[in-house]
């Protein structure tokens, strides 16, 4: 896998270049090169002339200082690299690297290495045995937008006081635009149970106006002393160096799902450390990833190595989302682009015109360069108008596979005027990765500049489509020449990477207080796919889908605007100062924590569950450009991600502990509370019997009474939640208990109760029955006790119990005299059930060897089996008396 394609290109103000590795055949210094030098070539070549002071590397080639598109380097000035090999290298290669550089880490899933090397010897790197390329790391973009009103890092103004008496210091105010605390509050979940995991720049590198400790007594992180109880702290798995994004995300996390395990780990200084990052925190168990993170190397028609590492997660059920980016520029009022997005342009091929003059390629050769007019004319420039000390970074992508490149394309930023002055000019990211990045200068000369792209390399036969967007600055573009969209020319959208290849879930945001439309910075979809996904343990070209797949983003949108403790635009609010967090980078890790609520209420639900009821309940929102052709899908997606909506639409979990105690005519049903219930529906069923019951979410146990004795049933505890639905119900079986058999034999049945009204539906057979034999009893009212006489001369024969079929087994007493007499089954109160009249022959049989005079539910043995088994004994009992006369 080749991790130069992580590393930012750059040009001019160059984006970084992973150097593609010089074999065998080295090209000597007489050798004119066709392209302009990847970075690590022109760092390599810069420091023989400066030395290696990365400060003075970075301004003479035209690198931001600091922040986004800068050179990392350690104490010793040491540039941050990754070395990509063919395959993986051995240990002989690795001490071949580590003569010339700092080996950093190695990775199992890539055979690409992390290093740290002084530029002069960057040529040596590349010119290692089996190294494919050089990449020099510069730092990502993150998704935090800088207002006018934002300063680049908090001032130390103090610390926020605490709201009313509450016990967080700040409030949260997403609370009410994503309904999360009516989710809370209803649903009863606060995201326990879930794990969250956070990729930003770093989380504890800052100690003002608080520190991660401080945030923790002020409420708004979980950890040892929180006011709120919440006493797991984050889990830091590798910090970085930066602004503490990461922490400040961490915060709006908290404050929306503060039961949720939330956990760190920095990006890294590329895409390669990103991945590993991805890798460890859902090894960690997270559940639910989030992102604000952007490199300039991520590629605009293929799905790159972070979309990789993604996918590797989410097939674990990992749900993933990033920031889209804050890179959308609208032209100013009064101009021809007043109100249009103008900050990114692509068409679906490249078209070639001849260069002007004035146009000049630094080490390399002009091929042609690109037509901006869409019409029968020609024009090989874009004017802009840039407000004043805006930097703008540009990416550049065209539609190559990665490892499998033919063209090679410069993106140049010229002055206007007669004799344009070129500022600034963009670099592959590496010669086999199809993107590059340009910044501008922050100062160059007023007025208009204008944009040229020009091909230095390509194949014959019909040229690639090509895309560049702003992916920092992008409000600063005022005014453009090409403004709309025309024929194949697509003018607006800026979304690239993994915020837009259909892997990660992308955020776009709206501010809290106003969230009817999306904020004009949130970057716009959609993107284009035009091969499949790179594979990061082998770098070969992946295939070519047989159609472009477009793939809308962003998915949904969530607020931006909210306060932290120390983080964003600082203001003074009522009760001391304000840190206000802006940009996607804000709303991504608020819509994580609302899922995170998700997952705690329907903890079986699958991460693409997750996201459909968030899809689905969304709020729609207002598009300002859908006049302009912008669909509603790339403007704010599935809309405003809604808390209580979502989880009214989920699956309501099934309660556990569920018990049962039968009684002879009851049962009482008691489970577990489950915070997610409203109330909860108790159900009883089984002969006769199919009995509901609504109970409050407070209660948790439930009686039914007036069943039947000994009688099987199924009982159902089903939780429901605030809108009434209910959700699986968890069931058990349940037998009520047979009574006591009563004591005495009760009052026998006076004559006069046996009428024709009285006999109820009693069946005694056989009849005749001789005394002492079986008398069944069918027709009996089910499951009682009863006692059974016979009359005429009034002769208790025992208590029988019924059963389910009102059937029950009596001996006919031995004493009862033969006639005729009547058979009643008494209940326990004295009356008579039913009655019949039976005869009794004469001749007795003995009682049953157990001697009871009743049985109960069992069914009689039949008089042909008694008289079979009588035969057969007396059958034996002769053989054996003439056995003893023989032998006596």
């Amino acid at each position: 896998m080749t991790w130069w394609a992580k590393v930012v290109s750059v040009g001019a103000g160059l984006a970084l270049v992973m150097a593609a590795a010089l074999p065998a055949a080295a090209s000597t210094e007489e050798d004119e090169p066709t392209a302009p030098r990847p970075l690590s070539e022109r760092l390599a070549l810069l420091a023989g002339e400066i030395g290696d002071d990365p400060d003075d590397l970075a301004a003479e080639i035209g690198l931001p200082a600091s922040g986004a598109g800068s050179l990392q380097a350690d104490e010793d000035g040491r540039i941050s690299v990754t070395v990509q090999y063919r395959t993986r290298p051995d240990a002989e290669a690795l001490a071949d690297l580590e003569r010339l550089a700092h080996i950093r880490a190695t990775f199992s899933f890539s055979s690409a290495v992390s290093a740290s090397a002084f530029a002069s010897d960057l040529a040596a790197v590349a010119a290692l045995p089996q190294v494919v390329a050089v990449a020099v790391d510069l730092r990502a973009a993150t998704g935090a937008h800088r207002s006018d009103a934002a300063t680049s890092m908090p001032a130390d103004t103090g610390v926020p006081n605490a709201v009313g008496d509450g016990c967080r210091a700040v409030p949260v105010e997403a609370d009410g635009p994503l309904r999360s605390a009516e989710a809370r509050e209803r649903f009863g979940v606060d995201g326990t149970g879930v794990t969250i995991g956070i990729i930003s720049d770093s989380f504890a590198s800052l100690s003002s106006p608080t520190d991660p400790e401080e945030d923790v007594d002020l409420g708004v992180l979980p950890g040892p002393g929180n006011p709120c109880g919440y006493d797991t702290p984050v889990e830091v798995l590798e910090d970085g160096d930066g602004g503490d994004e990461g922490r400040a995300m961490a915060q709006l996390v908290h404050g929306i799902a503060p039961g949720a395990r939330l956990m760190f780990s920095a990006a890294g200084e590329s895409e390669l450390t990103m991945i590993q990052s991805i890798l460890n925190l859902a090894e960690a168990g997270a559940d639910i990833i989030v992102d604000d993170i952007s490199f300039y190397s991520e590629l605009y028609y293929q799905p790159g190595f972070i979309s990789w590492a993604i996918d590797q997660v989410e097939q674990q059920g990992v749900t993933y989302f990033t920031s889209i980016g804050n890179s959308t520029g609208l032209g100013e009022d009064g101009t021809p682009s007043a109100g249009r997005p103008i900050s990114g342009w692509q068409t679906d091929a490249y078209r070639p015109m001849d260069c002007p003059a004035w146009v000049e390629i630094g080490e390399g050769e002009a091929r042609d360069c690109l037509d901006f007019d869409p019409g029968p004319g020609q024009d090989a420039t874009d004017t802009i108008r840039l407000s004043a000390d805006n930097p703008l970074s540009i990416v550049l992508g065209w539609g190559e596979v990665a490892f499998g490149t033919e063209s090679d394309f410069t993106l140049q930023f010229y002055s206007d005027g007669d004799d344009p002055e070129l500022l600034a000019e963009s670099a592959r990211s590496s010669a086999v990765t199809p993107n590059g990045a340009l910044f501008t200068p922050m100062e160059r000369p007023a007025g208009e500049h204008q944009f040229v792209l020009v091909r230095t390399a390509g194949a014959d036969g019909d040229p690639p489509p090509v895309w560049f967007g702003a992916i920092g600055g992008g409000g600063g573009m005022l005014e453009r020449e090409y403004d709309r969209s025309a024929g194949g020319d697509v003018v607006g959208p800026t979304a690239y990477g993994h915020q837009a290849d259909g892997y990660a879930n992308a955020v776009g945001a709206a501010y809290w207080d106003d969230v009817d439309q999306t904020e004009e910075f949130s970057s716009l979809g959609p993107g284009t796919q035009l091969f499949g996904l790179i594979d990061a343990m082998e770098p070969i070209p992946s295939p070519a889908l047989p159609d472009p797949i477009t793939h809308h983003s962003p998915v949904l949108t969530s607020v931006d605007g909210t306060r932290t403790s120390f983080f964003g635009s600082e203001s003074e609010g009522p009760s001391g100062p304000e840190y206000r967090f802006y940009g996607t980078s804000a709303a991504a890790p608020n819509a994580a924590a609302v899922v995170a609520l998700a997952a705690e209420y329907d903890p079986d639900a699958a991460s693409d569950d997750l996201l459909a009821a968030a899809r689905g309940t969304a709020a729609t929102m207002d598009n300002p450009l859908a006049e302009l052709g912008f669909a509603d899908a790339d403007v704010f997606g599935a809309g405003l991600i809604d808390a209580t909506a979502m989880l009214g639409v989920l699956d309501v979990p099934s309660v556990g502990g569920l018990t049962t105690t039968a009684g002879t005519d009851a049962v009482d049903v008691a489970w577990a509370a489950l915070p997610a219930a409203a109330s909860y529906e108790v159900r009883i069923s089984g002969r006769g019997i199919d009995e509901s019951v609504i109970v409050g979410a407070d209660e948790q146990a439930h009686r039914f009474e007036g069943l039947v004795p000994e009688t099987d049933y199924t009982v159902a505890v089903a939780a429901r939640n605030a809108d009434g639905r209910a959700g699986p119900a968890t069931t058990a079986a349940v037998t009520t208990l047979r009574p006591a058999e009563p004591a005495g034999p009760g009052p026998a049945p006076a004559e006069d109760q046996l009428t024709d009204a009285a006999r109820g539906g009693l069946v005694a057979t056989p009849d005749p029955v001789r005394a002492g034999e079986r008398l069944t009893l069918s027709g009996l009212p089910a499951s009682q006790w009863m006692a059974v006489w016979f009359r005429s001369d009034a002769t208790f024969a025992g208590w029988v119990w019924t059963g389910a079929s009102g059937t029950a087994g009596v001996d006919v007493p031995s004493s009862l005299p033969a006639g005729e007499h009547a058979v009643a089954a008494m209940r326990t109160d004295g009356t008579v059930a039913a009655w019949a009249p039976v005869t009794v022959t004469s001749g007795s049989v003995d009682p049953s060897p157990s001697g009871r005079l009743a049985s109960s539910g069992s069914e009689p043995v039949p008089a042909g089996a008694l008289a079979g088994a009588a035969l057969l004994l007396g059958s034996l009992l002769l053989i054996h008396r003439r056995r003893a006369r023989r032998g006596a």
